[in-house]
């Protein structure tokens, strides 16, 4: 199955035959561009989204056709993390359970590894759909091994997926418009432990370009520094453009330079907390989405590209709008077991 939103590498180490059954249209974008179908069933209205993901694992064990047929398979080792769409822990290790004897009964080598997996298998049953299928995600099996991510922070990005993002937002950036004088400026300002910022560099800035990373963490810093320092190390880092980091609140407009691209990682809301409960960590996030979404407005170079990245689709059209940005376009991926936002904005 050929990738169509260009999120994963050109050339993944993956050879899937798609399921002659299969409708792909009736799949969101998203899965269409992430994940292969590994089988289709017709289900029951009225089950329950454990009873409709149990069908779609026994579909899956008893089908000929999806990965592991004959003639078809994936190249290499798959780590996979089984993603039960119960709440109940019961069910969930229930699920797990039916998909180690599905993979079983397909004589599947793969292997469950639940925080070390590159593979998802992830049942998608729109509740009272007559229909559903179990899907594999691909992004995580399209990257290079991570040699160079020698300490990771809270909430970092894996490689996998910010290789994915990191050619989507150079594919972007060559759509753009006019630019100030001076070199190109890649900016990170939520830089984290730098994958992100590496992984875009890697793929190459106009000449003269420079990439800066940005983030408040003193441990986030040190994290990104190491990585760095590692990544110069290969022969793959002879290629970085200069690289800087710098520790500073990205609300505050010092952290800031004119820039031409800049790559958001936004946090999700899990890690924030405040004083009101819920809803005053909800109201925190959209405050901070809104200082640096507006900070990037005030330091946006003409046809400048931000390209951000969340889980809150709602909090980040708010701020962008408020902002002046526009979303130019919009892909809806599937990454760690959450559908998230990706979006190209650019000043209006």
């Amino acid at each position: 199955m050929a990738p169509l939103s260009g999120l994963v590498r050109a050339a993944p180490p993956v050879a899937l035959r798609p399921l002659r059954a299969a409708r792909p249209a009736a799949l969101p974008r998203c899965a269409r561009a992430l994940c292969a179908p590994l089988a289709r069933a017709a289900l029951s209205p009225s089950g329950s989204a454990h009873e409709r993901a149990l069908a779609l694992l026994a579909a899956w064990g008893a089908s000929e056709e999806g990965a592991g047929g004959a003639g078809g398979g994936l190249a290499g080792e798959v780590r996979y993390r089984a993603a039960s769409p119960a709440h109940d822990p019961r069910q969930r290790r229930a699920f797990a359970r039916a998909a180690r004897e599905a993979a079983e009964a397909r004589g599947l080598g793969w292997r469950e590894a639940p925080s070390d997996y590159n593979a998802q298998l992830l049942p998608h049953a729109p509740a009272g759909g007559p229909e559903g299928w179990l899907l594999l995600t691909l992004e995580a099996l399209g990257a290079a091994p991570a040699s160079y991510r020698r300490r990771d922070v809270g909430a970092s990005m894996s490689r996998e997926v910010a290789s994915a993002v990191a050619r989507w937002a150079r594919r972007e950036a060559a759509r753009g418009g006019a630019r100030d004088e001076g070199p190109y400026t890649l900016l990170d300002p939520t830089c984290g432990s730098g994958t992100l910022l590496y992984e875009r560099a890697l793929l190459g800035l106009p000449a003269g370009g420079v990439a800066r990373g940005v983030d408040v963490s003193a441990v986030a810093l040190r994290a990104a520094q190491e990585n760095l320092a590692a990544l110069r190390a290969l022969p793959e880092g002879a290629a970085l453009p200069p690289v800087t980091l710098h520790a500073a609140d990205s609300r505050e407009a010092h952290a800031w330079v004119p820039f031409d691209e800049a790559l958001m990682n936004l946090p999700f809301g899990g890690r924030v907390s405040d004083a009101r409960g819920a809803r005053g960590a909800r109201e925190a996030l959209a405050g901070l989405y809104g200082d640096l979404l507006a900070r990037a407005a005030e330091h946006a170079r003409p046809g400048a590209l931000l390209v951000a990245y969340s889980t809150q689709r709602q909090l980040l059209a708010t701020a962008s709008a408020a902002a002046g940005w526009r979303a130019a376009r919009a892909e809806r991926l599937l990454a760690g077991g959450l559908w998230v936002e990706l979006w190209a904005l650019r000043r209006r």
